[in-house]
C-alpha cells in the first residue's frame, strides 16, 4: 500500500474517540480508497502533534523516532485487543502483556531534576 499524507482534520473521527483515547489510537492509521493509507503517527512530529491535540503529552515533548515507534506498536496491541473484544474472542496474552508493560512505564509523578541555573524543577520524562 502507498502511504498517503493527509491532515488529521480531513479524516473523520469515529464515534466515541473523544471519550476513549484507545479508540482514537486504534484509528490513527486508516486504509483509504485506491490502496492508500494514512498514518497520523507516521513521524515523530506527527505523533507528537497527535498526542498534544488529545492532551496526552505537551506540544513540545520532543518525541524521537523510538518514541513514535513505541506508540505505533502500542496502537497495534490496542487494535488487537479491540478486535478480540468485538469478535468475542479471548485477547492475545502478548497484547495484554504489551499494554501492561506500556502502562507501567508511565510515571505517576514528575521527576525532580536539577537545573544548574534555576535549581530544582519537576519534569515528566519520556523514553
Amino acid at each position: 500500500m502507498e502511504e498517503f499524507v493527509m491532515e488529521e482534520a480531513a479524516l473523520q473521527s469515529a464515534p466515541g474517540e473523544a471519550e476513549h483515547p484507545a479508540l482514537a489510537l486504534a484509528n490513527s492509521a486508516v486504509a483509504l480508497p485506491g490502496g492508500h493509507t494514512a498514518d497520523l503517527l507516521g513521524t515523530p512530529a506527527q505523533a507528537e502533534q497527535w498526542l498534544a491535540q488529545r492532551d496526552l503529552a505537551p506540544a513540545d515533548a520532543g518525541l524521537a523516532e523510538v518514541c513514535a515507534t513505541q506508540l505505533r506498536s502500542l496502537r497495534e496491541q490496542v487494535r488487537s485487543l479491540l478486535t478480540s473484544r468485538v469478535a468475542g474472542q479471548p485477547a492475545l496474552p502478548a497484547a495484554v502483556t504489551a499494554i501492561n508493560d506500556a502502562m507501567t512505564r508511565v510515571p505517576t509523578a514528575s521527576l525532580l531534576l536539577w537545573d544548574e541555573k534555576t535549581g530544582p524543577c519537576r519534569a515528566t520524562p519520556h523514553p
